[in-house]
């Protein structure tokens, strides 16, 4: 209960430490547990962008939690269960895909050419259109913040209204000296995701996207005013946009695919040929 009653202290130490000033070393480290570390630059690494201090502090504590809890777990779990025989097969076997993996990372895919023109991949997305279905709501959004004390707000709600990312200058000129700060989304983000980012606690869906595209709502006294920009619903077409690195990747794949299987092939021959393969079965059958 202390140990557990320390971290948490720690925890508390580390949100407030994410609002001083980013002059601060990324090699600093925010929290031990068990001869594991986690420093300010992971932290950083895994913190979504364009977001406010209070949004970003509230992420980093919660994913400190986590680590922490996995970490707790994993001491227990140590303690209680024995290195059996499975677990040393699989920690054997995860070594040998280690092994594997960054042989072909380093001595195999290098030889992929990996540049590919927007022209090749427009014509992959074009060709496989029923692939890219959308299986969550994304948008592009941006989201004004101010003091929820201030009750007459209606100008800046109805800025925000008719305001839309192609205005992110004017918006950002209309924010200073006002006490309040605008933050955007210009790439497609998952609709969930961009809600648990702005600590939206109601109940949003797509049906609602559909009838409004203005959210208004208070968290720890700052006024949230979120204007929704572009969206794609569920179960539609996803947008080349969104869609182009998953194509890039498909088709550096695929060419990684094809030298590995060539590399497989010259390596499994030259095996047989020195008698490195042996076969105790009718291969046949």
């Amino acid at each position: 209960m202390k140990r557990l009653l320390l971290i948490l202290v720690i925890i508390s130490l580390v949100a407030i430490s994410c609002k001083k000033s980013s002059k601060t070393d990324d090699s600093e480290i925010l929290v031990e547990a068990y001869g594991d570390v986690l420093t300010r630059n992971q932290l950083n690494a895994v913190i979504p962008k364009n977001i406010s201090p209070e949004d970003s502090t509230a992420f980093a504590k919660m994913y400190i939690e986590n680590w922490l809890a996995d970490r707790l777990i994993f001491s227990i779990a140590k303690e209680k269960i024995q290195d059996t025989l499975e677990i040393h097969k699989k920690v054997e076997d995860y070594r040998r895909d280690l092994y594997v993996s960054k042989y072909e990372k380093d001595f195999i895919y290098s030889q992929v050419d990996e540049k590919v023109s927007v022209e090749e991949i427009e014509e992959y997305y074009n060709n496989h259109l029923k692939d890219y279905v959308l299986s969550n709501t994304y948008v592009k959004a941006f989201y004004l913040t101010m003091n929820a004390d201030i009750n007459v707000y209606y100008e800046v709600l109805n800025k925000v209204s008719t305001s839309g990312l192609k205005d992110k200058k004017a918006l950002i000129e209309y924010c200073i000296g006002a006490d309040r700060e605008v933050f955007f989304f210009e790439e497609y983000i998952e609709l969930r995701e961009f809600l648990s980012i702005v600590n939206y606690k109601g109940n949003f869906d797509d049906a609602d996207l559909l009838s409004r595209n203005v959210l208004d709502f208070v968290v720890n006294k700052k006024r949230y005013i979120v204007k929704f920009d572009e969206y794609y619903l569920k179960g539609q077409i996803m947008p080349f946009e969104l869609a182009k690195p998953l194509i890039y990747k498909t088709i550096i794949n695929k060419r990684r695919e094809t030298e590995r299987a060539k590399f497989v092939s010259d390596l499994m021959n030259k095996a047989k040929e020195s008698g490195e393969i042996k076969y105790y079965y009718d291969k046949k059958n």
